[in-house]
């Protein structure tokens, strides 16, 4: 970790992982004070933020047996190199772990007992988790699935209240032999509003919905003095990253064709942008984007970019003041980082965890 405003670095190796042991999923769960991580060697790791201890151990293949053919495709996944793993969330009150698979079940794992449920949100085994991620308040979780089709969850029951299709079908539109690939989601931290960037088109696509799943409506394009309330037309040069501010109604992305991060607002129209590649980073040309997210109270803008040439990482974070974006923080790491976030208490720390099981 590193507080930036004193540029102190705080470094913990969690030195309980077996040997070759490689983090595919981490979780910051500052609101339960523990880090979550899911490992290579198909484990539950739940460790304490305070001092770092483990506090406890869970063996999915073992907690999960009563599926054998889930275990087998997540185990098979994981020898070709791919994460079968793409969410996971502790829930203290009912002392389990919630773990979401790429194959779309959703598995329910207690800590404590030996105990454990799985439920499918797909009934079509062609059809994939692309996304998911649970709103700040914890009442409902969204996904994204391969077949363009966006679930409302519950968060407390995991039942589906709700769904509808990811796409608009405005200056879009889903063919039924279309697969989603990409997607991100990313919610105000009052959990009333969510954006989801997808690929669509050959293009990628961000809108912006309520919690009963209603596109939100701003003025957007004129056309024979018709005001109509839509997003952007699919843009081929994005990345499916986006980032939604937590206190504000700006929207951030990333534009892969100059380097820059775009802003819209929450009507996604792009209405501004900053370069984002340093003097330093001038001469990369093979660099794509991994993490973009906002601070706590929304006046820095954190980057994570990796250079596909040597697979170095670029942390950057950028202050905004009278509308003027400036770099205030940049280094370079040779480890790969699995996750990094600003903390949600902590405005001026940020969370680094990576390849080699250091926070």
């Amino acid at each position: 970790m590193r507080n930036l405003l004193t540029n102190e670095i705080y470094t913990k190796t969690l030195s309980f992982f077996p040997n070759n042991s490689k983090p595919l999923l981490v979780e910051f769960d500052e609101i339960n004070e523990v880090i979550l991580i899911v490992s290579s060697e198909m484990k539950i790791y739940i460790v304490s933020t305070k001092d770092y201890s483990l506090q406890h151990s869970i063996d999915i293949e073992g907690a999960l047996s009563f599926n054998s053919s889930l275990m087998m495709n997540a185990m098979t996944a994981i020898e070709n190199k791919e994460n079968p793993f793409l969410f996971i969330t502790y829930k203290p009150e009912i002392d389990c772990i919630i773990l979401g698979f790429s194959s779309g079940d959703l598995s329910t794992i207690s800590i404590n007992e030996v105990q454990s449920s799985n439920i499918s949100l797909v009934s079509d085994e062609k059809v994939k988790l692309i996304a998911m991620k649970a709103s700040p308040n914890q009442e409902h979780i969204i996904a994204v699935l391969s077949n363009y089709t966006l679930l409302l969850i519950s968060y407390d029951t995991l039942s589906v209240i709700n769904k509808c299709s990811v796409d608009d079908n405005d200056l879009s539109k889903v063919n039924e032999s279309d697969i989603l690939k990409e997607a991100d989601i990313s919610f105000k931290q009052n959990g009333d509003l969510f954006a989801v960037n997808y690929n669509v088109n050959n293009g990628y696509k961000c809108i912006v919905r309520d919690m009963k799943l209603n596109v939100f409506k701003g003025p957007a394009r004129a056309d024979n003095k018709i005001v109509f309330s839509v997003a952007e037309a699919p843009l081929d040069y994005m990345s499916s990253l986006v980032s939604f501010q937590p206190n504000g109604s700006l929207i951030a992305f990333y534009n892969t064709k100059t380097n820059s991060v775009f802003f819209s607002e929450k009507n996604c129209l792009v209405h501004g942008h900053f370069n984002v590649l340093s003097h330093h980073l001038s001469s990369l040309k093979n660099v794509i984007p991994v993490f973009l997210r906002w601070s706590f109270d929304s006046p820095m803008l954190l980057l994570v970019l990796r250079n596909n040439d040597d697979n170095k990482y670029y942390i950057q974070i950028y202050h905004r003041s009278n509308y003027e974006w400036s770099l205030k923080y940049e280094s370079e790491r040779d480890i790969p980082i699995i996750e990094c976030k600003f903390s949600d208490i902590k405005s001026n720390e940020l969370m680094i965890y990576n390849n080699e099981n250091r926070v």
